[in-house]
């Protein structure tokens, strides 16, 4: 959730909104020099649904210490966690492993921001955490690498899926993130 002040009260948005609003700005890419990242409808899709773990917690969301609905930075970092991994785990049995392996890249962009600081305060535990999260979502996109190039999973690509291309990928995702 992110959550903003405005006047007396708040003005909440549920992350899947966030996402989507993400996805509408990815699709305005591609004019003029800017080409479309390939394959494209792979990409689209991570960039829509990169926030679709987020679903359920949203209909029951963890509250902060004033009892407020927790912004996605006030949230335990488990919760978060456990929120990307189903996100993941929901577009890859979808059918969609490439698009899974980019959200996961996603979600490694931003756990490993919050350990370069800025974002969010951290404690020692919570970064041990937050690294060992970042290496098993890095094992997790290099897994689904290898299933899609062994032929069991599709990525619309003709050649060889690299954790290049999920790096790359990745970033896009993220930068749509950000932006939205």
């Amino acid at each position: 959730m992110i959550r903003r002040e405005w006047e007396d009260a708040w003005v909440l948005f549920p992350q899947p909104e966030h996402a989507r609003i993400s996805g509408v700005l990815a699709e305005a890419w591609g004019a003029g020099d800017f080409s479309r990242p390939e394959p494209w409808d792979d990409v689209l899709r991570a960039t829509y649904e990169h926030d679709l773990g987020w679903t359920e917690w949203e209909k029951v969301p963890t509250l902060n210490a004033d009892r407020e609905p927790a912004h996605f930075t006030e949230t335990p970092v488990d919760v978060n966690f456990d929120i990307f991994r189903n996100g993941v785990h929901v577009i890859y049995s979808g059918g969609y492993p490439y698009s899974a392996a980019l959200v996961s890249r996603h979600a490694s962009n931003v756990y490993s921001g919050i350990l370069r600081g800025g974002v969010r305060p951290v404690t020692p535990e919570e970064k041990s955490k937050l690294s060992a999260y970042v290496e098993e979502q890095e094992e997790r996109q290099a897994a689904i690498c290898r299933e899609i190039n062994e032929g069991g999973g599709g990525s619309g690509k003709d050649e060889a899926v690299t954790l290049e291309d999920v790096n790359r990928h990745g970033k896009f995702v993220t930068a749509m993130d950000t932006i939205s």
